[in-house]
């Protein structure tokens, strides 16, 4: 759990705007929600720079996918005229896939194989 002074000052650094669609988000609002850039199972940490602040809708379309493959997925639906409802629809089929699994996953997986 992130510490809430470190959530503040995430919130104030990113001005109360999802990093991802622009979305105003308030301080004691459970959509107001912190994002590892980096994902905690992606070996990402609670450091300052690696957090961001997301409201809850994106934050869990994201899930633990990369940041670069969010962004990728979140603005090629944009160009394809799509929004937040096209990217989570997008998120949820990536994240089926067989080729999508967290770092922790892709271990099991090959311990499993060997």
């Amino acid at each position: 759990m992130i510490a809430k002074g470190l959530r503040k000052a995430v919130l104030v650094r990113d001005g109360y705007r999802c990093h991802y669609c622009d979305e105003k988000l308030y301080p004691h609002d459970r959509d107001s929600t912190i994002d590892h850039k980096v994902p905690k199972c992606l070996g990402g940490t609670d450091a300052f720079e690696n957090l961001l602040a997301s409201c809850s809708r994106c934050n869990f379309a994201k899930g633990d996918m990369s940041y670069q493959l969010f962004l990728s997925i979140w603005r090629e639906s944009l160009e394809r005229g799509g929004n937040i409802k096209t990217v989570e629809a997008v998120c949820a089929v990536w994240k089926q896939r067989s080729t999508y699994k967290p770092a922790t996953q892709w271990n099991a997986v090959l311990a499993g194989c060997c």
